[in-house]
């Protein structure tokens, strides 16, 4: 009897030291990874909802609105993101900077992708309404109405391109270290405000006008000005004893070429993938004003899975840069493969929504009193199969996004962008072209999508798998793995969690 409440006392402890040896707390492991997703994850949810509310608020207008907006949206954001991914890499660089305890070339990273993006936003501002303009009206030839829609929306968003080349690198500071409760913060508020300018605007609500389809872009111009001034302030007012932000003002050249060399091929990767992307909306335009709504209201949907996503694959480029940069890259091979698995159970707790709630997804998209409700259920019909390829491809999205992100954090973007572009330029648009000369129906561009992704997520592991990456000097010094480097006893990151 005496024994027995030791016994308790043993089997009580055992959880506590099985944990403390696990992956879920050593360096790298799920509870590393989770304190920076969490509040990524939050904030693309955030996004996610912002998003549908949008889209909501434009389908209670007009189905026409709902199914232009997605497009004039994709085609803008598409046309400036080789300048906003490539000063997002500011992150990776920051991240591998705190990994090696640099905090002042942490400072000086982010103030030169801050004047790079300067540099390259006052060129967008007077390049993509131009552009654009010519790619919907010479290159899309939709409809006149959903053109005019387009059109619109697009020209209202365009003022805010020099905000979005500029935002990535002060984002990036805070996110490289690991900071990432002050990016969700943020960020969760402009899609606040957001959504509550987006219902004012569009339905004369608030004291504003009722201004359709042109209050919806101009509430997303604002809310991305406002998230802006929010990170800005962030960024100069931090104890200036500790983090000097307003004295080490300056522009590295070192930092700058390392966002052109690295940066850039992250950028066009995007891109491509985007016009790619636009190739194939664009080719369902062409089949016809229902197959467009039913894929932007699927698409939309989609992103309740996707965006997420987001969240966890900037986990892993963080905890692998912060790795690599430490000289940890063991670990960081580990990091990478548990943020996978945290993707793959996420990805099938949605794609169990999909299967068994599509009817009333696609309601969420139903158009008021006003509208054709016999048009609407022709369009939720197709929603709901398209929601099937949607759960089958979102696991292979998990898998492109989680180690697309721990190789960008590696530093390893040639790769990814050689394989990504390949992918969407050979498979994607040349299939969505080659099934619209064939008249395939809408079914038959979403089979195309679900196969592309099946090929790229098969590239980026193999590609991960060579361990190619660990041979990447973004940051010099650290060249050799230290001792230890998976015993997970005190492999703890400074900043790994959130402070």
């Amino acid at each position: 009897m005496k024994r027995f409440p030791a016994l308790l006392t043993a089997l009580a402890a055992a959880p506590r030291r099985w944990l403390a040896r696990s992956e879920f707390t050593m360096a790298g492991g799920y509870r590393d990874i989770w304190h920076i997703a969490c509040p990524l994850i939050l904030m693309n949810a955030s996004f996610t909802v912002m998003q549908m509310a949008d889209r909501i608020f434009l389908a209670r207008n007009s189905t026409l609105e709902m199914a232009a907006a997605p497009v004039a949206g994709i085609l803008f954001f598409g046309m400036i993101c080789l300048a906003t991914v490539t000063i997002n890499f500011t992150g990776a660089v920051v991240a591998q900077l705190h990994g090696a305890d640099d905090a002042r070339g942490c400072i000086e990273a982010a103030w030169s992708g801050v004047f790079a993006g300067l540099a390259v936003g006052l060129v967008m501002v007077v390049l993509v309404p131009l552009l654009g303009y010519w790619i919907l009206r010479d290159w899309y030839c939709h409809e006149p109405e959903v053109m005019k829609l387009e059109t619109t929306y697009f020209l209202t968003l365009t003022p805010c391109a020099l905000v979005q080349c500029v935002s990535p690198a002060l984002f990036s500071y805070f996110s490289g270290r690991g900071k990432t409760r002050v990016v969700a913060v943020v960020n969760v508020t402009a899609c606040a405000i957001n959504i509550v300018l987006d219902y004012g605007m569009i339905f004369g609500k608030l004291g504003f006008p009722a201004m359709g389809i042109r209050g919806a872009g101009i509430a997303t111009a604002l809310s991305i000005a406002s998230g802006f001034l929010m990170i800005l302030g962030c960024f100069l007012f931090q104890d200036q004893k500790l983090r000097p932000t307003r004295k080490l003002l300056c522009c590295r050249w070192e930092y700058v070429a390392k966002l052109l060399k690295f940066g850039i091929p992250g950028g066009l990767q995007v891109f491509f993938g985007l016009m790619s992307f636009n190739v194939v909306l664009a080719v369902i335009g062409r089949i016809g004003p229902e197959s467009l709504a039913s894929s932007m209201i699927a698409l939309s949907i989609n992103n309740i899975v996707f965006m997420p996503l987001l969240g966890i694959s900037d986990a892993a480029s963080i905890m692998v840069g912060q790795l690599v940069g430490s000289g940890r890259k063991k670990l960081a091979a580990l990091s990478a493969y548990r943020s996978w698995r945290m993707a793959l159970v996420y990805m099938s707790c949605c794609a169990l929504i999909y299967l068994r709630f599509p009817e009333m997804l696609a309601g969420l998209f139903a158009p008021s009193a006003a509208g054709d409700p016999e048009e609407f259920s022709r369009v939720a019909a197709t929603v709901c199969e398209l929601l099937v390829y949607a759960a089958i491809f979102g696991y292979c999205d998990a898998t492109i996004q989680t180690f697309s992100g721990a190789l960008r954090g590696a530093g390893d973007t040639r790769a990814v962008f050689v394989i990504s572009t390949g992918c969407t330029m050979l498979i994607q648009a040349l299939g969505a072209v080659i099934l619209l000369i064939l008249r395939a129906p809408v079914e038959g561009i979403w089979a195309l999508m679900t196969g592309y992704l099946v090929v790229e997520a098969a590239a980026i592991v193999w590609r991960f798998r060579t361990g190619a990456w660990r041979k990447i000097r973004l940051i010099p010094g650290h060249e050799k793995e230290p001792e230890g480097d998976t015993d997970g006893v005190d492999n703890s990151l400074p900043g790994a969690s959130n402070g």
